[in-house]
């Protein structure tokens, strides 16, 4: 009972601090205009409250890491790895087009403030705050989406472990229940994907029966993932996957269900992380979609589970710590917030080719890595307000939506055959229109900006490169790359609507030109802009 209530205290504190700092972190698009959106924080009172309420409670008590007795050093251990993967990622993400500001002040704060979190926990509150605040600027443009759903585990791991050694130090909660506290929240995240495949509108067991995970990777390699593979193999390949299915959605069931069962015992605990990495692996190989930073959080954890047993205090673990565990989850789940990871895989494909025209005539293809630090955004290619056709899928095919129309969407696309016009008429009936002239502005004025990049920064952009952390969404492309290979004169934006027949052919549906974009002509302003 102490325990469960002890976990209830610390996921609840933890979790609700966290969502506030992240609300509160959301900058306008000004303030990164400015040298330092870190400066620009002190004109938000609630925000630098919630950052420097855990300093000062520390420097109140006195107790840093110790308050958490022999899990301390495990906990410490995991939440540096962690810190440290974020750091990387963070302080050496690409120049930003858009404002033209370099953000060193915050690029240094970061791998600074991620070597505090080693000598006490209270580090961690300031050190998410400036990481909320870098990543405010991928929320600009307002039009675009930019997902967090990257680094959420890794977040709601690392607050858990430095607000939850605050609160021991002040008596809220046992020591050990921290590091279990940090497998509720991972079990929570990845239970939560679980239960989102199970709760699709196509009924429970769908996903488990009929879903194709086969789509999502001729879907990828449609778009140019494992590009040098030949049709043929890449066929051959996909019908290995298809046969393969039953087992592969399995596991992955299994996988993500079974997080919740780390408690129970160190070696399980280390079986299901494991079994969560090679799971990122497999969707890495098969999609290019690599979750490297909710990879290394569960190897964190991994190496505080095995610190532990070596320190003697594996014996928290149990069919105690289990049951805990399963009855806070709920509680985790509304404090914490899991991305629902759950989705039906379609035969259809919508993405974006972004076609450049030099001055001499030539033509390059723009991969989404040319547009970093947004890459993300071009990589998931959500431009459907691009099209004047309603749009049936989302990123890779896949189907997110929840409401009526979307039931058993999968299946009707596959009825289709890849008939052009009976997938025109399914999209006219179950469709969602999306064209909207004022974002396609806004995408207009970020290519260009992207297009017209000042060549005095090259170098800059070359050395951050270098150090550059592994990209959440590595899909490559089909044409000749673009490499600063001369100056550009147009950008040609072409919507391409693939299908994907069992036997791993791939027939263009739809292939129009939705965007050309004049290098030469000036960037408009924000009031012309919208005016147009």
């Amino acid at each position: 009972m102490l325990m469960l209530v002890g976990l209830c205290l610390v996921i609840g504190t933890c979790g609700l601090w966290r969502k506030a700092l992240e609300h509160h972190s959301r900058l306008d698009e000004g303030a990164y205009r400015s040298f330092s959106p870190l400066i620009c924080v002190m004109r938000h009172p609630v925000l630098v409250a919630l950052a420097a309420a855990p300093v000062v409670l520390a420097a109140a008590t006195g107790a840093g890491w110790g308050a958490l007795g022999e899990t301390g050093q495990a906990v410490r251990i995991a939440a540096v790895i962690m810190a440290s993967v974020l750091a990387w990622a963070y302080a050496t993400y690409e120049r930003n087009y858009l404002y033209e500001r370099a953000h060193l002040l915050e690029r240094l704060a970061l791998p600074i403030l991620a070597c505090a979190i080693w000598m006490h926990p209270a580090a961690v509150a300031p050190f998410l705050m400036v990481l909320f605040v870098v990543l405010g600027q991928f929320d600009h443009p307002r039009t675009f989406f930019a997902t967090r759903t990257p680094v959420r585990l890794p977040i709601d791991l690392l607050s858990t472990a430095g607000i939850g050694a605050l609160l021991a130090s002040v008596g809220v909660g046992e020591p050990g229940v921290v590091p279990i506290a940090m497998l509720a929240v991972f079990g929570a995240h990845y239970a939560a994907a679980g239960l989102a495949k199970l709760r699709l509108a196509e009924g429970v067991t769908w996903w488990l029966r009929r879903n194709e995970l086969v789509n999502l990777f001729i879907n990828a390699h449609a778009q140019g993932w494992m590009s040098r593979l030949s049709g043929k193999s890449a066929a051959r390949l996909a019908g290995i996957l298809r046969r393969g299915t039953p087992v592969l959605a399995a596991a992955t069931l299994a996988v993500e269900l079974g997080a919740v069962l780390a408690p129970v015992h160190p070696w399980v605990a280390v079986g299901v992380l494991g079994g969560c990495i090679v799971l990122h692996a497999g969707i890495y190989a098969t999609s290019a979609i690599n979750f490297y930073k909710w990879a290394t959080a569960d190897a964190a954890l991994i190496v505080m589970t095995l610190v532990l047993v070596e320190s003697g205090s594996g014996g928290m673990f149990g069919w105690g710590a289990l049951w805990a565990t399963l009855l806070v989850l709920p509680l985790a789940m509304v404090v914490m917030a899991p991305v629902r990871l759950g989705w039906s895989d379609t035969r259809l494909c919508i993405y974006f080719r972004f076609i450049a025209v030099g001055e001499s005539g030539t033509t390059y293809e723009l991969p989404a890595a040319f547009f970093a630090p947004l890459d993300v955004i071009f990589a998931q290619g959500r431009f459907y307000f691009l099209r004047r056709r309603p749009h049936l899928v989302d990123t890779f095919g896949c189907n997110t939506r929840r409401d009526e129309r979307a039931n058993g969407l999968a299946e009707a696309i596959c009825a289709t055959g890849g008939d052009p016009e009976a997938i025109t008429r399914l999209c006219a009936h179950r469709g969602l229109k999306k064209y909207d002239p004022a974002s396609a502005n806004v995408l207009e004025e970020v290519i260009r900006r992207a297009c017209v990049r000042p060549g005095r920064h090259r170098w800059w952009r070359r050395l951050l490169r270098a150090c550059a952390a592994p990209k959440h969404i590595d899909v490559g492309m089909r044409g000749v790359p673009y490499h600063d290979d001369e100056p550009l004169r147009e950008i040609i934006v072409r919507a391409v609507e693939t299908y994907a027949h069992p036997s791993g052919r791939i027939d263009t549906v739809h292939d129009e030109v939705v965007l050309r974009i004049n290098v030469g002509e000036p960037v408009l302003p924000a009031a012309t802009r919208r005016a147009a």
